[in-house]
């Protein structure tokens, strides 16, 4: 499976040390150059930037056009992502932002947030407890109504 990720998944993931999560769900891991810039602001020289580059491949957007349209109402790595998303057919995108969201739905993408990816790895055995896992991720800043934080574990069970 192909999936696209936006920064604020990657961020989080790394921040809580749960990147591998994203090598066991999919095959192949796809960011966007503004999105692999947004990462290194955070990353340059540890050892996530070392994991990152592992698995994830830095995609070459090709629809400049395309980008600058969407950048009207979005920032350049979601902008970027839904593109790229569109260009190699992936199979999800990862999108937190409310906004984007609405926008690669409409473009017929299969948006899931960082949220849904922790749901996937849950149903597929990944990872086991997934409360202490969005704890950790809500210790770290990561915001969430939580309307989603129970949703998610109603969708869990």
């Amino acid at each position: 499976m192909k999936v696209v990720l936006d920064s604020s998944c990657i961020i989080i993931l790394s921040q809580i040390e749960k990147m591998d999560i994203l090598e066991m769900l999919f095959s192949e891991i796809f960011v966007p150059e503004a999105v692999f810039k947004e990462f290194m602001v955070k990353a340059s020289g540890t050892e996530d930037e070392r994991k990152f580059r592992e698995i994830i491949k830095i995609a070459k957007v090709k629809d400049f056009l395309a980008v600058m349209t969407l950048q009207t109402d979005l920032g350049k790595g979601e902008s970027e992502c839904i593109v790229l998303a569109k260009e190699i057919n992936a199979d999800f995108i990862v999108l937190d932002d409310k906004d984007a969201r609405k926008i690669a739905e409409f473009l017929g993408l299969n948006v899931i947030g960082t949220l849904g990816i922790l749901v996937m790895a849950h149903k597929k055995g990944v990872i086991q407890n997934v409360k202490s896992v969005i704890d950790r991720m809500r210790e770290e800043n990561f915001w969430m109504d939580n309307k989603v934080y129970e949703r998610v574990f109603k969708e869990i069970k």
